[in-house]
């Protein structure tokens, strides 16, 4: 038995048996979820975001700085709906949709890490 797990890892180490999922760590790493007003926005640090996920998306938000909202979650949102506040009323209501990328791979290049989410409000059309 003992043989056959030395000749097996020396196997996967050499690239001669296919490394998986199944090889990855089972850790939950965070994603970082960002949704902002895009440049093109008239006096966007004004705005303040309002940010509602679907039911069953664990996202919770730790605010909005300006034009910019920041969240955590344990996996990454596919969708969410914006309400653009200015002066406590809604000027802007949207549909952003978000684009995820791994940030860091710590346990090789086929273990996922820590990502990011982000999303971008478009500017309205005049």
């Amino acid at each position: 038995m003992l043989a056959a797990s030395a000749t097996a890892l020396a196997l996967v180490q050499h690239g001669a048996l296919p490394v998986g999922p199944a090889t990855c760590p089972a850790i939950g790493w965070s994603t970082h979820v960002e949704v902002r007003l895009d440049d093109a926005w008239p006096d966007r640090d004004v705005h303040v975001l309002e940010v509602r996920f679907p039911a069953g998306t664990d996202v919770t938000g730790s605010g909005t700085q300006g034009s910019t909202w920041t969240g955590q979650g344990s996996s990454s949102p596919s969708s969410a709906r914006v309400e653009v506040v200015r002066d406590g009323t809604v000027v802007h209501r949207a549909d952003v949709a978000f684009e995820t990328q791994v940030i860091e791979r710590p346990h090789g290049p086929r273990c996922p890490g820590p990502s990011r989410a982000q999303a971008v409000v478009p500017a309205p059309r005049p």
